[in-house]
């Protein structure tokens, strides 16, 4: 018997779900589990405060340095039409391909922007929108 891929229809088109997307999506959760485990595990311990702000400013430093590395994403959606004419074809899809490039080489850390980002919302969440939902219901 062989072994079948699955595969998603839309738009008509049948597109196969890579192994090296459940692979990152197995690693966004997992490393979403950990770094929340470490948030609430501390959140027991008089040096929670430490930890609260090691992350903010981790996911801060983190963030700018994404939208740096990605030169604020100007070259996302671009096409070589959109270049100017003075290029050459070889520079415009080299200018075209680093940017395709540092999307994919930086992709790991929108896996732990999108990890502390879960943590905070569920903090948020839990301090100030179950609270007032607990009034408004009694």
């Amino acid at each position: 018997m062989s072994k079948r891929k699955k595969t998603v229809v839309t738009n008509g088109e049948e597109k196969r779900v890579k192994k090296e997307t459940v692979i990152k999506l197995l690693a966004l959760i997992l490393l979403t589990a950990g770094i929340f485990a470490v948030y609430r595990i501390t959140m027991q311990f008089k040096y929670f405060e430490v930890v609260f702000w090691t992350y903010l400013v981790s996911l801060t430093g983190l963030i700018v340095t994404y939208i740096i590395y990605n030169r604020a994403f100007q070259r996302k959606n671009i096409t070589l039409d959109m270049l100017p004419d003075e290029w050459s074809y070889e520079e415009k899809c080299e200018f075209i391909e680093d940017g395709e490039r540092r999307l994919k080489r930086s992709s790991w850390m929108l896996m732990l922007i999108i990890a502390f980002i879960f943590t905070f919302a569920f903090d948020m969440l839990e301090l100030w929108v179950l609270p007032w939902l607990e009034s408004i219901l009694s």
